[in-house]
């Protein structure tokens, strides 16, 4: 609603928080008359006043994805009036309900994914349908308020108090924003009855507990004044009692149907409370009188355990046999218990005994490595002085050298502006930069698609997080050149170092234009040991190029603090036809924003002994990668192929691979064979 200079509006929102930590209200729909409508936009060519796509929070929940309905204003600002001053109020009467729908073929499906938290979706926090399709434009599904289910590693459960839900059937037109699969809402915040009422889990179970628990010691002391042992024996009765359904024992004595039976149940019942105050008086004298004669009672609990002892003599001498057969057998199994002992303590000490060994070993090998290279080292030297006396004895040329400067110590080639406009294709969201990044990659290297999505949201996921790469292998050159041309509309910037560590290259690279820059002769003289800790300071992404897998076997482990290392001979197919299309960023870009970081799920991680630094770096990246590709079945791929396998192969732990690949579950089958290929024995 617009009054002069001022609008006033009712939207329903969900919460964000940026990087400064601020809180902010996403508009994502209007409200009227309890019905959701898409936001009013005017013509104005700003965001501000009735064209706001984000508003300030001034009260109501702040936990990040909730969702919520506000009301919310906006005026000229006093010093601007070409700017807005926004106030925000959360209405407590609205209660909108998103809707999921999961991959099930039934509402027991959807039922059972909610009990067993695996039912799949984003962290919104508000009343939420998860419903099933069970034909084309029609649902069905259960109404889960918000305080009865949690979400957790992007999987709903719901609460163990929940004993029932309502469910609805409804249609596609009944739901707002269809195209977001993650923010759909039914249009109407007045959702109506339900169609009916799913139980959740074991209706008998939820009696059988309720009674129990309404039998309490002081209940039980109040109204039979007995003991607490009494109570406790009474109890466990009532346990059994519970346990077993009376109406099919009854069908199954009486040999009638379930009706039956409780018709039967239901007379007795009315019959019980006559029978028992009625009793017999003949019974009710002579109990009293045996209870109240010491040697009457003596005589009668002798007599009735004489009787019991002969009636059951056949069953006592059975029960007696089988205690005999249970103690031998435990007898038996104390014995194996101390010899499987004895076998252990002999098996640890051959274990202490072997580690022990391994480790002198390894003692001898750095012992050995050291020596090798301090021969190499010397070795290096007396060749050079050979060379230098041979120098007296060989010709000398005797014409004049021109002069000139030495040879240069590192080169810089900038390939910005290759494109013209009319080629540049614009990316309005991160979604379209995913998909020019995996087009071009595909198209110019020849990968696989299941491995280009992996390589593409892996290279992305590194990007945003501004994190050097190393690609060890071929192709190292062109993965930097196509991602640049996909996010920048231009050449990545080209950098190759010379024979001679030369720092003032950090200050040419930091003023540069280029977004993107390619590393290629790393290992010339004293680059590694200072250039990879300064780059990690500029705010551009370096991507480490070397050609050959092998020689980075020798180089040190902690290299890797500084690169996350891929192995590009596992994705390449073809050496680059390097046709590729431009693209870049719209001016009303939506970047990507990174969800709950998730832990990596492969445990030989902690086999490889990463530094903290490294593993943070790589938990983080996955965990945007994953995120990325939205596809679960793919977690552990992305974790073999982008940190188990490059570090293993790289730092010589191919006995680790080896056990992910033959102990891990949960890995495809495209990706173990082409990871197999490092440990295949000869």
């Amino acid at each position: 609603m617009m009054i002069d200079n001022e609008v006033s509006f009712t939207s329903l929102c969900y919460i964000t928080v940026d990087y400064e930590g601020r809180i902010w209200l996403n508009r994502l729909a209007d409200v009227e008359d309890d019905i959701l409508h898409t936001p009013f936009k005017s013509e104005r060519t700003d965001n501000y006043f009735e064209n706001r796509d984000r508003l300030y929070r001034n009260d109501g929940p702040t936990a990040l994805g909730t969702v919520g309905v506000w009301e919310w204003t906006a005026i000229p600002n006093r010093d601007n009036p070409a700017i807005d001053y926004v106030q925000s109020y959360y209405v407590k009467g609205y209660s909108p309900v998103r809707v999921v729908v999961l991959m099930a073929k039934s509402l027991d499906e959807v039922v059972e994914q909610l009990q067993n938290g695996t039912a799949r979706t984003q962290a919104y926090f508000c009343d939420t349908l998860f419903c099933y399709e069970p034909k084309w434009g029609q649902f069905a599904g259960v109404l889960c308020r918000a305080n009865e289910f949690n979400i957790l590693d992007r999987c709903a459960k719901l609460s163990e108090t929940v004993y029932s839900l309502p469910s609805y059937t409804i249609s596609s037109g009944d739901i707002y924003n269809w195209d977001d699969r993650n923010l759909r809402f039914l249009k109407t915040l007045q959702v109506g009855e339900p169609s009916g009422y799913v139980s959740i889990g074991n209706t008998d179970e939820v009696i059988r507990t309720l009674i129990l628990e309404r039998t309490t010691w002081p209940l039980f002391k109040e109204c039979i004044g007995a003991t607490k042992a009494e109570w406790k024996h009474c109890k466990l009765l009532l346990e059994k009692i519970c346990g077993e359904s009376l109406y099919d024992a009854i069908v199954q004595k009486l040999n009638c149907t379930l009706d039956q039976a409780k018709q039967t149940v239901d007379d007795f019942v009315n019959r019980a409370d006559a029978l028992i105050k009625v009793g017999d008086i003949d019974v009710n004298v002579l109990a009293e009188i045996a209870k109240n004669h010491d040697e009457l009672r003596e005589l009668c609990e002798k007599a009735v355990s004489v009787e019991w002892h002969d009636s059951h003599a056949a069953e006592i001498a059975k029960a007696e046999a089988v205690v005999s057969r249970m103690e031998e057998t435990i007898s038996i199994a104390k014995k194996q218990h101390s010899e499987l002992l004895a076998e252990i303590a002999t098996k640890q000490g051959e274990l202490d005994r072997l580690l022990a060994e391994i480790e002198q070993y390894e003692s001898i090998g750095k012992e050995t490595l050291v020596a090798v290279r301090q021969k190499i080292a010397n070795a290096q030297k007396d060749m050079a002085g050979f060379i230098a006396d041979m120098s007296v004895f060989l010709p000398q040329s005797n014409a004049t050298l021109p002069y000139g400067n030495p040879p240069a110590s590192w080169q810089y080639i900038s390939t910005s502006g290759q494109y013209s406009d009319e080629d540049i294709e614009l990316a309005e969201s991160w979604c379209n930069e995913y998909d020019a990044i995996y087009q071009n990659l595909s198209c110019a290297l020849g990968i696989e698609p299941d491995f280009c999505s992996m390589l593409t949201a892996f290279l992305y996921a590194t990007h945003i997080n501004n994190v050097p790469t190393l690609i060890a292998g071929p192709g190292g050159q062109d993965i930097a050149e196509v991602l640049s041309v996909s996010m920048y509309a231009t050449g990545a910037g080209q950098l190759t170092l010379g024979d001679e560590c030369d720092l003032s290259i950090v200050e040419r690279i930091s003023e540069a234009d280029d977004s993107i820059v390619s590393v290629q002769n790393m290992f010339g003289k004293g680059w590694t040991d200072a250039l990879p800790q300064k780059f990690t300071r500029l705010k551009k992404q370096i991507i480490w190029a070397h050609p050959y897998v092998e020689d980075m076997l020798i180089e040190p482990k902690g290299l890797y603090n500084y690169m996350l290392p891929v192995l590009s001979e596992c994705f390449i197919g073809s050496l680059p036809a390097l046709e590729t299309w431009p693209s870049k960023r719209a001016e009303k870009f939506q970047p990507y924003v990174s969800e709950e970081k998730q832990s990596l799920r492969i445990s030989a991680f902690k086999r490889l002994g990463l530094s903290k630094l490294l593993l943070g770096q790589l938990t983080r990246v996955l965990s945007d990668a994953k995120c990325i590709l939205e596809n679960p079945a793919k977690d552990k791929d992305l974790e073999l192929l982008f940190g188990v396998l490059p570090l293993c192969v790289l730092t010589g732990r191919l006995d680790v691979l080896k056990d992910v690949i033959e102990g891990e579950s949960g890995i495809s089958s495209s990706v173990k064979a082409e990871v197999s290929r490092y440990v295949e024995e000869e």
